[in-house]
């Protein structure tokens, strides 16, 4: 008898502990961007979000995911502030969305919902995080050739059971 018997519960039902979708490379379309006010770990911040829904090397929809940047810090009156970090972050959203295909002189009119249906490749990488945990980060953002995005529908992911291609299908082979 374990110790969970007690409360009519067993380990059967219960997931591990992890990231829902497991490191490696996926296609993508992005649901949008959106402005975070504050997190769990850093209240203070306000931090931009654009928002990824992932499929596998079969179009199978395996879930979602967001990239997350800095743009801003609360000070002590609550005013969101451009520190050091913000400012450093925003140089990492810069680049973020150059790769989704925005021209550098365009950035400043992005709006959220041109974030979205922008089709890719990406990779998911874990890594440990200098105060222990992990994160898991998006990498090596490829765009979707044109005619590749105009094949796919654009459409939502649902929360599903992840799999995971064991190296990148999407990958165009050396020359």
């Amino acid at each position: 008898m374990g110790f969970l018997d007690d409360f009519g519960m067993n380990f059967d039902d219960v997931k591990e502990a992890g990231f829902d979708v497991p490191d490696g490379f996926y296609t993508f379309v992005t649901s949008g961007g959106r402005i975070q006010d504050g997190t769990s770990t850093d209240p203070d911040a306000v931090k931009f979000v654009i928002d990824y829904n992932l499929f596998d090397e079969n179009d199978e929809a395996v879930g979602q995911t967001g990239e997350w940047f800095t743009i801003a810090e609360r000070d002590e009156n609550g005013e969101p502030v451009v520190t050091p970090k913000a400012k450093q972050s925003l140089g990492y959203l810069k680049t973020a969305l150059i790769n989704l295909g925005f021209k550098g002189g365009d950035l400043n009119g992005v709006d959220l919902d041109d974030l979205e249906g922008i089709r890719g490749t990406l990779q998911l990488k874990t890594t440990p995080g200098k105060k222990g945990g992990a994160f898991q980060n998006v990498r090596n953002v490829k765009l979707a050739t044109p005619e590749a995005a105009k094949a796919a529908p654009a459409r939502r992911a649902p929360a599903t059971q992840p799999t995971t291609a064991k190296k990148n299908p999407f990958a165009k082979p050396a020359s």
